[in-house]
């Protein structure tokens, strides 16, 4: 969407091809008619003044309406910048029509035009041949796709109910809210547990932060441990979510997006160090998993339905549901976390919600981290299944910045 300059005309009064393509009105092309229509340039200059083209230097360049090339729900885009022949244009016209044409005696004075002022003298013939401009050539016509606009906008953090946002490829969907709740689901499957609850809205995946030199604990969004923090930041974008906040010191930047060509969830995190001392951070994820409707009316059966299996060669957590009939599709559910290359793997994983959890805790302050984030590696059939992997982001030198990834994928 970045506007080059191009030319453009009447398609029934110019010779090149393709006019019609474009639909583009510019200021400066009506005033330059002040001389021989005022009354009808005043009033599309009046339609322009509605249409606020008028602007701190003048008016703006042009106003394009070409439908390929305007955002959704938009008929016409405003080119606001300004060009000084264009400007120059303007000023000369109007110079003319309130002066009685001064700029044409001043450019008449001049002694370069006035020796050859003999050749403006000469007669328009009266027999020449009329040649008409090619006829346009029957095409099919490819309608140009409409553009979308990646501009991101801003949430606020502390809304009275929560601003949520949808990223989806048509298959696999992600619902993410501003304070950093939500769920997953493909093909109208759920894949993580949620409920709907706009007063606290404290269920969705989350990342933990956990200073492994003083226990300090904070979440990459305001949820699920609501931390005070020192700056956050978060932005929606067309095709992802962006969640930056600074809390101790080290500023976590998380982007969350859905694959276009496959059914894969990503989550990229990126830590930078502020202060002056190393960290040694601790990158915690945890989810619940469902793999069922949204509505199952049973949860305690359902989970009882759901194994796991973690594989170290690919640092996988892997679930999948046992087929209660022999004719139910198989669906397995990746949980993979991907560290920065040449970074060592921890290979800490969890799959019961107990063990991370506590007996009475809830995901604002886990038991596991009472322990300095030990998980308990267990895998298999669990009463309340869960998705945890945690990763060691150790020596985070001064102004240094580490990244990693969290993948959740879709059936296999």
């Amino acid at each position: 969407m970045t506007y080059q300059y191009h030319a453009f005309g009447v398609p029934e009064l110019g010779f090149k091809r393709g006019l019609a393509e474009d639909l583009v009105i510019t200021p400066y092309a009506s005033l330059l008619a002040l001389r021989l229509r005022p009354q009808a340039v005043r009033q599309n200059m009046d339609q322009l003044d509605a249409l606020k083209m008028r602007g701190l230097y003048g008016y703006y360049e042009a106003i394009d309406y070409t439908p390929s090339r305007m955002p959704l729900r938009q008929d016409h885009a405003i080119i606001r910048s300004y060009m000084a022949h264009h400007q120059g244009m303007i000023l000369t016209s109007l110079t003319n029509h309130l002066l009685h044409d001064i700029m044409l005696q001043r450019f008449h004075a001049d002694p370069r035009v006035q020796s050859f002022s003999l050749l403006l003298q000469e007669k328009i013939p009266a027999q020449v041949p009329i040649e008409d401009p090619h006829p346009i050539d029957a095409v099919a016509r490819v309608i140009s796709s409409v553009q979308v606009n990646t501009a991101p906008w801003r949430v606020p953090e502390d809304t009275t109910v929560p601003q949520v946002h949808s990223l989806s490829n048509g298959r696999l969907s992600t619902l993410i809210s501003n304070s950093g709740s939500g769920y997953s689901q493909w093909q109208g499957l759920s894949l993580t547990r949620w409920e709907a609850d706009t007063t606290l809205d404290n269920w969705g995946n989350w990342i933990y932060l956990q200073d492994q030199d003083n226990g300090d604990l904070w979440s990459a969004g305001c949820q699920p441990t609501a931390t005070a923090h020192d700056y956050q930041h978060v932005a929606f974008y067309p095709h992802q979510v962006e969640f930056q906040r600074r809390d101790h010191d080290i500023t976590v930047n998380m982007q969350i997006t859905v694959a276009a060509d496959d059914d894969v969830e990503i989550r990229q995190i990126n830590l930078i160090n502020h202060g002056d001392q190393v960290r040694h951070i601790r990158v915690t994820s945890y989810g619940e998993i469902l793999l069922a409707a949204q509505a199952e009316r049973h949860p305690a059966f359902n989970k009882l339905f759901i194994e796991s299996e973690y594989l170290p060669e690919s640092n996988l957590l892997l679930f999948h549901r046992r087929p209660r009939s022999a004719d139910e599709e198989l669906v397995y559910l990746g949980h993979l976390l991907i560290a920065r290359p040449g970074t060592p793997i921890t290979g800490a994983y969890e799959a019961d919600r107990l063990h991370f959890l506590g007996r009475g805790r809830t995901p604002r302050a886990p038991v596991v981290f009472d322990q300095g984030g030990q998980l308990s590696k267990t895998v298999g059939v669990t009463l309340d299944p869960i998705m945890a992997l945690a990763q060691e982001v150790e020596h985070l030198a001064p102004q240094d910045h580490a990244g990693s990834a969290i993948v959740a994928a879709h059936r296999r």
